[in-house]
């Protein structure tokens, strides 16, 4: 018998797209081909070489929004895992499919995409779901709408159905 559970969040305001707020920038190849001319500094240049590590940094508003969501989801997960805890539903949540749909005050034109990685990103952070992976996520869809006139506060509702084999 397969059987599934679906549980709810509400995320409100505009949800960040993450993707469109990081960066990776540096002037070290540049740096390096002018020290490489000084010998002295052959032996620091290398150890750099060997040890410098790469990254992406998240802006401040990007970071802020997760830390500002992160209790809103802890919280309304706390509700859904007591409402369906007697059928088997713990965090984190794999084998599922998530739906997420923007209700927005306005017409400003948005990325539903971009909106919907900050999302599953967020859930992943929170530990509501395993990962992001399609082993986990297998099936996933996003839509909007503009409610301008009818809502005050942009709103978003992610649908996850969980199944159990």
């Amino acid at each position: 018998i397969k059987k599934h559970i679906t549980v709810s969040f509400v995320i409100p305001g505009i949800i960040p797209s993450k993707k469109n707020m990081i960066w990776a920038d540096s002037n070290l190849f540049k740096l390096l081909r002018k020290l490489y001319s000084f010998q002295v500094v052959k032996e620091a240049i290398d150890w750099l070489r060997l040890n410098l590590k790469a990254f992406i940094r998240n802006s401040e508003k990007y970071k802020k929004w997760v830390a500002d969501n992160t209790p809103v989801i802890l919280d309304q997960a706390a509700i859904e895992h007591t409402k369906y805890e007697k059928h088997g539903l713990t965090f984190p949540l794999d084998n599922v499919t998530v739906k997420v749909y923007h209700y927005w005050a306005d017409n400003i034109a948005r990325d539903n995409s971009n909106k919907y990685d900050s999302i599953i990103d967020l859930l992943v952070e929170c530990k509501i779901l395993t990962d992001d992976s399609w082993q986990v996520v297998e099936e996933n869809k996003s839509a909007s709408q503009c409610y301008h006139g009818e809502i005050t506060q942009h709103l978003t509702r992610i649908d996850i159905t969980q199944r159990f084999s």
